[in-house]
């Protein structure tokens, strides 16, 4: 024990002396080793204690405020501990501090509010990252290359005036951009706006060196956009200068518009106020030139840099300054040096940091996959590339388009009765007045912040998406139906507040992601919650994802990710929450349906497939049942129907034979719609659970509450397949076992789900399950494998909640006692004592109960074709084993990512032995097999035939390059 007193003397000891060096209140101190000697008895801390000690300050740092002097009453967001300060003292990199504060959030159980300022930290320093290795390509394409050092400020003894180097402007525009970034809080983590910041700033260094006296020692005579006879002895520059953004956006892929918006509206007003403070001095505040000339540059760089050190002081923000340094590699974790291997080798680590935390794009969900259009050229990829082509590709949606209804869409409101047209755009304009009030009223007004710019030019960008949306669907919409009935049902779908209410509101969080505003989703349910009078929550908002990434084909990869990632959201957690209409809609049906009872399913021998809503072409419809074109009309009608009370339509199975192009006839089952009823085939049948048939519910598969649990079931096997794949449980029979208590679990313990998230139900009926079967898995496995899933967060299996009191009616004023733990603890205290009883069927003595049929998820069943190239007519399909003869020795397969190269090579050399010429070449091939010559030249015959049929098939199939069901190329 003496080792580890003094171990902890030592350790007491300076901690002592980096408060003193800091200057810390003896409050904050001792909050700080406190909490930290709590989690160090409940939790083992790797690695140098005092790093996880700096995470303590951190936190206990930023918990106060401290009240300003001045008479104001004012008060300043923690207690003005600089987050640069804090790491340099105690000798923590940046990168490894964020790294430590995520684990440390989870032990101490922070607030989300405090997570939520952690994660914008992170973001901002990953933005500013990726904006200096972009700054650096750029600076030298205009200026001669600097010294990445610090600049050392002139004796103030000393009258000598600064002789301007291009390190010198290397410093003062990074260290304006950064100023500038930190006074906006709408751009401060926004990687588009942030770089059309950084493009702003190098035009106006560039201007004001151009007219210094040196300018030639400054700037590369190899820039295009230099003015005619810069090169001679007596060239004097013009002024005013002309703005170079338009060159800089093309050349280094900007946008103009965007560009030239942030330089007018933010940096201007920025240096102009700073002018008028009397904080910078230059020769021509009109033209904003002057700033470098040698009688005010090193006064303006060392007021920049003071000004950004008092904003540090408020915020507890990372000093962005450490680029510019020597030994950024030690403050951010990455290597640093030489100016040339700093913008090709030495930001690697600091990228590859970037690259795994991917918080710069969103990320690809397990659902919905065959949405996303393939990436290709990924060698041009990057994140500034990519954020700025986001953005681009959405106004290049939007070219054309107005914030009114164009001609189109007017003609379809005039075919309604009443005329919805006027009433629209009343209610465009209540929810845009809203968005714009509520977008910019937190923002500090005495930060020169101009609140309606970005705003308005966003609110537009939605207003014509909207239209634009609204006029597809209706034009889709008009195509299902007769003249006769047009009207009725155009008015009829144009009369739901709900469908108007979240179109919007979905069009307004796609123009918010593309330019990467910091109100994130559920902030614009949230903002439009109560309008008019209408209940709207995130349960209606996902309703019409699916109609706009349907028909807007332009929207950009990561936009489509992005809202099926909102939709993932919804469907795991946002939907169960206490206030949601699900509840009452739940209640109205009487039940949860089962996984069978709102599945879309076709037969195909002995398939099952499950899609949530199948994609097709128009021109398709005539050969889909009346039931799929029913679910799409269900999409306009209240979420809160009672589905019960309707009469399921009955279909049948009839069989037609038809004839592929290689001239086989084949039989294949369509569905019909019949009055009859009729008892579907045995593989279309599923028992309940606990349920006989003739107690199972009715429910109407298109109406709102079977398209949410047909998602919901989706979602869920999607899930638990990969987290089965990632624990090795390849066993059929289990996996029915995990899924059929999961099912129980969602139909008859559903308060289980009431402000809880669906993979703590997944986790749980995986790990009881294996548990009961004697195939263990341990919790730390399953949350291993789980962390490894794209949705994965450390809340969900470490913030479950256990207990929840609503408020006594008598005490409004009471907060809600609620009580979390970790998942282990709301699998024992909680799900266990629910389920308990029906798990132990499970064991094998009493016998298993009904196992449900595991979903199969499938490609539409009228196109199985999948086009996996866009400029190739290359397809894949599902393999059907009783097409192919029997193989001469082994079935040839090709698992991507899977197998190895040579199955390839078998696959290619087997398909040459096949063309025209190589007849013998198969004859030695089958004649390995031992079988007679009349079989080999069945074989032989067959192969021929084979490889004539696919390569017909494959180049003559019309099919639709979306209509790609939930096939996934591994």
């Amino acid at each position: 024990m003496a080792p580890s007193n003094n171990s902890d003397s030592a350790l007491g000891r300076k901690f002592g002396e980096i408060c003193s060096e800091l200057n810390l209140d003896k409050a904050a101190a001792d909050e700080a080793f406190n909490s930290f000697q709590r989690i160090q008895i409940n939790y083992t801390l790797d690695g140098e204690k005092l790093h996880w000690l700096a995470c303590a300050l951190y936190v206990a740092c930023r918990k106060g405020m401290t009240p300003t002097v001045g008479g104001r009453g004012g008060f300043v967001e923690g207690n003005c501990v600089s987050l640069t300060r804090l790491l340099r003292s105690c000798k923590l990199s940046l990168v490894d501090f964020f790294n430590k504060m995520k684990k440390w959030s989870d032990m101490a159980n922070l607030p989300l509010e405090m997570r939520n300022k952690l994660e914008h930290l992170e973001r901002n320093f990953h933005v500013s990252a990726t904006i200096f290795k972009k700054f650096g390509t750029i600076f030298k394409h205009l200026f001669k290359t600097p010294m990445l050092s610090p600049v050392k400020q002139a004796n103030r003894s000393r009258k000598r005036k600064m002789s301007l180097t291009s390190s010198h402007v290397f410093q003062f525009c990074w260290t304006l951009f950064v100023h500038v970034k930190a006074n906006f809080k709408m751009i401060s983590d926004d990687l588009v706006n942030s770089y059309h910041l950084l493009l702003a700033c190098i035009d106006f260094c560039y201007s004001n060196v151009l007219v210094v006296e040196n300018a030639k020692e400054l700037l590369n005579a190899e820039f295009s956009e230099l003015p005619p006879g810069f090169g001679e002895d007596h060239f004097k520059a013009p002024e005013p200068v002309p703005c170079i953004v338009e060159g800089l956006c093309a050349r280094w892929e900007g946008l103009t518009l965007d560009a030239k918006g942030i330089k007018e509206h933010w940096l201007k007003p920025c240096i102009k106020r700073m002018v008028d403070k009397r904080i910078f001095a230059c020769r021509d505040p009109t033209h904003f030139l002057g700033f470098m000339d040698p009688a005010y540059f090193e006064k303006n760089l060392r007021a920049i840099s003071r000004e950004y050190d008092q904003l540090l002081l408020n915020s507890g923000d990372f000093d962005e300054r450490v680029f510019l340094n020597n030994n950024a590699n030690d403050e951010l974790g990455a290597a640093n040096g030489d100016f040339d291997k700093t913008l090709n080798a030495s930001m690697q680590n600091v990228q590859k940091i970037i690259k795994e935390a991917k918080s710069l794009a969103p990320t690809t969900p397990l659902s919905n996959r065959h949405f996303l259009n393939n990436r290709e050229n990924m060698g041009a990829f990057s994140p500034v590339t990519n954020a700025v082509q986001t953005v681009s590709r959405l106004q290049s949606l939007l070219l054309g388009c107005k914030t009114e209804p164009s001609q189109t869409l007017q003609d379809v409101f005039e075919s309604c009765s009443p005329n919805p047209s006027e009433k629209i755009q009343e209610r465009v304009k209540e929810l845009g007045d809203k968005f714009l009030s509520s977008y910019c009223q937190n923002l500090d007004g005495d930060r020169f912040t101009q609140p309606n710019t970005l705003a308005k030019r966003m609110l537009d960008s939605a207003v014509m998406l909207y239209y634009k949306c609204m006029e597809k669907i209706m034009i889709r919409e008009q195509k299902k139906w007769n003249d006769n009935e047009k009207s009725h049902y155009l008015s009829n779908s144009l009369s739901h507040e709900l469908f108007h209410v979240s179109l919007f509101s979905c069009c307004m969080e796609i123009v918010l992601f593309s330019h990467n505003s910091e109100k994130v989703f559920p902030w614009i349910v949230e903002l439009f919650g109560e309008n008019l009078g209408v209940r709207f929550q995130p349960i209606h908002f996902y309703r019409v994802i699916e109609l706009i990434i349907r028909d807007e084909d332009g929207l950009s990869r990561d936009i489509v990710k992005h809202l099926n990632n909102v939709e993932e959201q919804v469907l795991e957690s946002m939907a169960w929450k206490s206030d949601s209409v699900l509840w009452d809609m739940i209640k109205s049906n009487g039940t949860v349906p089962s996984c069978q009872d709102v599945t879309l399913s076709v037969s195909t021998g002995d398939n099952v497939f499950m899609s949530p809503n199948p994609v097709r072409k128009v021109e398709d419809r005539a050969f889909v049942s009346p039931g799929f074109i029913n679910a799409r009309r269900r999409l306009f009608d209240p979420v809160n129907d009672n589905s019960s009370q309707q009469q399921p339509q009955i279909i049948h199975l009839v069989p037609v034979q038809t004839q592929t192009i290689s001239g086989e006839v084949r039989q294949m089952l369509i569905l019909h719609p019949s009055s009859i009823q009729q008892t579907l085939p045995p593989t279309t049948q599923a028992p309940s659970i606990d349920a006989t048939p003739t107690e199972q519910p009715k429910i109407n598969k298109t109406g709102s509450l079977g398209l949410f649990f047909r998602k919901v079931y989706h979602l869920a096997w999607l899930r638990l397949r990969d987290l089965s794949e990632k624990l090795n449980i390849s066993d059929e029979e289990l996996r029915r076992k995990i899924w059929t208590c999961f099912e129980y679990s969602i139909r008859n313990h559903t308060g289980l789900m009431r402000d809880r998230h669906l993979d703590q139900i997944l986790m749980c009926a995986v790990y009881s399950i294996t548990k009961i079967t004697l195939n263990d898995r341990n919790f730390q496995d399953i949350m291993k494998c789980y962390r490894q899933q794209p949705q994965a967060q450390s809340h969900v299996y470490r913030c479950v909640l256990l207990l929840n009191e609503p408020k006594a009616d008598d005490k409004p004023d009471d907060e809600k006692k609620e009580e979390r733990g970790d998942l282990i603890q709301f699998y024992n205290q909680v799900f266990i004592p629910e389920v308990k009883q029906f798990i132990m069927k499970f064991n094998g003595e009493t016998g298993s109960p009904t196992l449900s049929p595991l979903p199969r998820l499938a490609a539409n069943a009228i196109s199985p074709y999948r086009r996996i190239s866009n400029k190739h007519s290359l397809y894949i399909s599902p393999l059907k084993g009783n097409t192919f003869p029997p193989s001469p020795k082994r079935p040839l397969s090709y698992h991507f990512l899977r197998s190895p190269a040579k199955d390839l090579r078998a696959i290619n050399s087997m398909m040459r032995q096949n063309a025209p010429g190589s007849e013998k070449k198969v004859i030695k091939r089958i004649l390995q097999d031992d079988s007679t010559s009349e079989n080999a030249n069945n074989h032989k015959q067959g192969y021929g035939h084979l490889t004539r049929t696919l390569c017909n098939e494959r180049q003559n199939y019309d099919v639709d390059e979306d209509d790609n069901g939930d096939v996934e190329m591994e």
